[in-house]
């Protein structure tokens, strides 16, 4: 937690950190059922999701710490040229440069065809339109936005995801394991869960402005899941009462 970091300086504090660990796979996490639909059975299901998150994100977490670390560049720009494929790009190898060309193709497309695939499936369910549809119109949005070098915004993006997305876990959790078990969708709007997803990623917010030492993404989960299901159980009794 004492880290200076390799320039001796705090580039940012340990609940940022920590907001943005959680935000590198918060918002899959979230879409998680958008891939197990194709799953044959319950098993398969559990197997590829506690195989996925835990081990092999981690995998990929570690050597990408382990390669960014090993160059130990001062006062480096990992969002420019001071990350292993710059690195590698550097050494003016031709076979070199084709293996890191590669390595970065297969390494994000694979991460931009998921999200794509997530946006898509959303999208076109939100619009009522095609998914191939929005896939093509998507796709090439996000190809416009990557060309105008939106990654150097890559620790406020992880910032605004840590806002926003954790609420959305934390209301499903509690919705489906406490207040209202085995529960099956009963319409397509349900106001109290976007109350809770507001007021948490609210607080967030100001933990991120007054509080940065502290997790965002931490922050607007608790917050989201209690105020889930403090209403929730609120709203409980006067439902079955109606009913």
């Amino acid at each position: 937690m004492a880290y200076a970091g390799a320039d001796g300086k705090c580039a940012m504090s340990m609940g940022v950190g920590l907001s943005i660990v959680l935000t590198l796979f918060v918002d899959a996490g979230t879409v998680t059922a958008d891939f197990n639909r194709w799953a044959k059975d319950l098993k398969g299901s559990l197997i590829s999701t506690f195989s996925a998150f835990p081990f092999a994100n981690l995998v990929a977490m570690l050597v990408g710490g382990i390669m960014t670390a090993a160059l130990a560049t001062p006062n480096a720009n990992p969002f420019g040229a001071d990350n292993m494929f710059g690195y590698m790009n550097d050494k003016q190898l031709a076979w070199l440069s084709v293996l890191a060309f590669i390595f970065l193709y297969c390494n994000l497309g694979s991460v931009c065809s998921h999200c794509l695939y997530n946006a898509a499936t959303g999208w076109s369910r939100i619009l009522g339109s095609h998914m191939r549809i929005l896939a093509v119109a998507l796709g090439v949005i996000g190809i416009i936005v990557a060309a105008c070098n939106v990654w150097a915004f890559f620790i406020e993006w992880r910032t605004l995801l840590g806002i926003l997305v954790p609420p959305i876990g934390a209301i499903i959790l509690v919705d489906q394991y406490i207040v209202r078990v085995n529960s099956e969708a009963s319409s397509e709007w349900r106001v109290m869960p976007f109350i809770a997803w507001a007021a948490g990623s609210i607080v967030a917010f100001f933990v991120s402005e007054y509080a940065p030492e502290y997790s965002t993404a931490i922050s607007a989960f608790v917050v989201a899941g209690v105020v889930y299901g403090v209403l929730q159980s609120v709203a409980a009794p006067k439902t079955q009462y109606a009913a």
